[in-house]
């Protein structure tokens, strides 16, 4: 039997927690709508795309073996602790993908479900549940690949590695937040998106990722320390190379704010859905 849906004047009551409940309900009533729209995209890809889930790691491994290929060369020269610098760059570009890709694919929602949102009516949830599903495929293919290549590298998995689910979810929670606060704000704006790409571009040489935090003190090492990318990079790369863990309660504190950041994304979204529908149609 059909669900039953009354619309009124009154719509959804006001306030967060109201406008919060009925998100995570819509996260549920959408989530086999999203999973549905994965799988069309995952069969599409594969059909239309000879090389298929290659194209989910060769951005961050191309970017690696740049930066390894100019260290070996001494084009440029760094020198990290506790590591060699090809683990140091792919582990750093392997987390940092992870940030990326959560704040550009949750970003890219809206223009994906274009079609879908002026013609029918659905959870709108189903759109952020199909993202993430699309970051789980990606994320699943990258770590595989970066495992084997550190295993031939001579890295060996130790107990910390039983860790890194949870660092790995804690990273696409914070991405995701921030690309669902700039969906909400900014989708309608085509130049934004492009101003983010550049940003996170820059972002990535200031987020430990393939530049260690300078130790030399001064404004470089201020905008190292300021950036709160470069303790969940740092984090998340001693827990899988088995370094000593450094700087916990800032990862805690950053990722406390990450699950705050996300109750008020979902929030944002559901509000603003209705009006970038409505200039979407118009």
């Amino acid at each position: 039997m059909l669900k039953e849906t009354i619309y009124t004047p009154r719509g959804v009551s006001k306030g967060f927690f109201p406008f919060l409940k009925s998100g995570f309900v819509g996260l549920k009533e959408g989530h086999y709508l999203g999973r549905q729209l994965f799988i069309r995209d995952i069969k599409a890809q594969f059909r239309d795309s000879f090389l298929g889930f290659f194209w989910a790691f060769a951005p961050a491994f191309v970017t690696a073996l740049l930066w390894i290929f100019l260290n070996h060369s001494r084009v440029i020269s760094v020198s990290v602790t506790g590591m060699s610098f090809p683990v140091f760059a792919i582990t750093g570009t392997f987390f940092w993908q992870i940030i990326t890709q959560s704040i550009t694919l949750t970003m890219g929602t809206i223009n994906s479900g274009k079609s879908l949102l002026t013609k029918l009516n659905f959870p709108r949830e189903s759109l952020l549940v199909q993202a993430m599903y699309k970051l789980l495929y990606n994320i699943g293919i990258l770590l595989i690949v970066t495992l084997i290549i550190l295993f031939f590298m001579g890295w060996r998995p130790g107990v910390s590695l039983l860790l890194l689910p949870f660092v790995i979810i804690d990273l696409l929670i914070f991405g995701f937040s921030i690309g669902l606060i700039f969906l909400s704000l900014f989708t309608l704006v085509a130049d934004f998106s492009r101003f983010i790409s550049i940003g996170l571009q820059l972002l990535m040489y200031i987020s430990a990722v393939v530049f260690p935090v300078p130790e030399t003190g001064g404004f470089g090492t201020l905008i190292f320390k300021l950036n709160p990318f470069t303790y969940l990079v740092i984090f998340a790369r001693d827990i899988l190379v088995g370094m000593p863990v450094e700087n916990l309660p800032l990862f805690l504190g950053i990722s406390g704010v990450g699950v705050i950041l996300f109750c008020i994304g979902l929030m944002a979204y559901k509000i603003t859905m209705p009006f970038i529908i409505e200039r979407m149609g118009s």
